[in-house]
């Protein structure tokens, strides 16, 4: 498991860089990336990570592939949100898909 690809894959898909991520988190970006490249951050690395990125520690774990298998097998109600227009007040469902 490559803890990095996966922090990667998922700084881009929150549209941020790593250097964001750490100071997101209160870290310089070496020390961030020294974690990373032991393959053995601390959990409490992890999830100051995951709080920055809004997401579990177990997503941090996962694969791309498996977020995506793990979406589509989630009826999609589950990941509907409904917000209110702010000029008519009709409800607005959107349906979010995770990579």
């Amino acid at each position: 498991m490559d803890f990095r690809s996966n922090i990667k894959a998922l700084c881009k898909l929150h549209g941020i860089t790593q250097k964001e991520l750490a100071e997101k988190i209160g870290i310089t970006n070496s020390a961030l990336n020294i974690s990373l490249s032991k393959n053995n951050p601390r959990y409490s690395t992890l999830e100051s990570i995951a709080e920055a990125l809004d997401v579990s520690v177990s997503q941090l774990l996962q694969t791309p592939e498996e977020w995506e298998l793990q979406n589509e097998q989630q009826p999609a109600e589950e990941n509907a949100k409904v917000l209110c227009c702010p000029h008519c007040g009709e409800e607005i469902e959107l349906y979010i898909k995770a990579l």
